[in-house]
Order: structure tokens, then sequence, then C-alpha cells
């Protein structure tokens, strides 16, 4: 079964990038990683453009410019943490740039998608159920 059925994912955001979408888990995976941790907890966000998510993530927070925020941790973390195939890599960061993400003005690519996602959640006004 696909962890998105496991979770009972909720879409949350539409393309937040071109055809990759967030959504967050209802209820956890079930799934343990090699850390024996829950590879999509209740209530994280997970970004994917079909079943299973590239990556998960509890909600950001406000984006700040110090390398010392908890914006700039959690990116960190997501970072370090996260591992995907050099295809599924190309095909993120190729949706980046045709959102708007320019390597050269706006530095590491999951600074500018945190923000986006941040951004995104925030504008209508709703918190994320």
């Amino acid at each position: 079964m696909c962890t998105q059925c496991l979770t009972d994912a909720v879409l949350v955001a539409e393309d937040i990038i071109p055809g990759w979408h967030i959504y967050r888990a209802q209820k956890n995976s079930g799934q343990i990683d090699n850390d024996d941790i829950d590879i999509w907890p209740q209530s994280w966000l997970g970004v994917l453009t079909e079943n299973d998510p590239l990556f998960t993530f509890p909600e950001p927070p406000k984006p700040e410019d110090s390398i010392k925020s908890e914006f700039a941790i959690m990116c960190n973390m997501i970072s370090e943490t996260t591992s995907f195939t050099l295809n599924e890599g190309y095909r993120f960061v190729s949706a980046c740039v045709l959102a708007g993400y320019n390597p050269a003005d706006d530095g590491n690519v999951m600074y500018w998608f945190m923000e986006r996602v941040y951004n995104r959640l925030h504008e209508t006004e709703q918190r994320i159920p």
C-alpha cells in the first residue's frame, strides 16, 4: 500500500511547485526507516507527485535570516537527512526553477522551497488542520 494511503494524507497545497503537492499525514505511516523512526509521522507534511513522499517534515516555522533560527535548523535537518535518486532530485530542482527559484540569487534550494511552503500555507490565513 502506498504511504499516502497508509497515512490518510490530505491535500494542503496543490502545485507548490509545478507537479508537486503538499499533503498532511492524518496518522503515522507505520513504515519505519533505518533509525527506527516512522517515515511519515502524523501531522507532518509530505512533498509528493503521486503516492509516496519525496521527503516529509513538520510544519515549517516562520522564515528568518539567522543561521541559528528554527527555520534554518529545520532546513538543514531536511537537507542532511533526505536522500533521493538523482532523477528525483533533478525533477524537484527543475520544478523549483520553473516556479521561480534562481540558484545564483536564491542560494540553498531547500531554504527557498521551505519559505515557499510557509508562505503558501499562510497566505490564505488558514492553519493546516
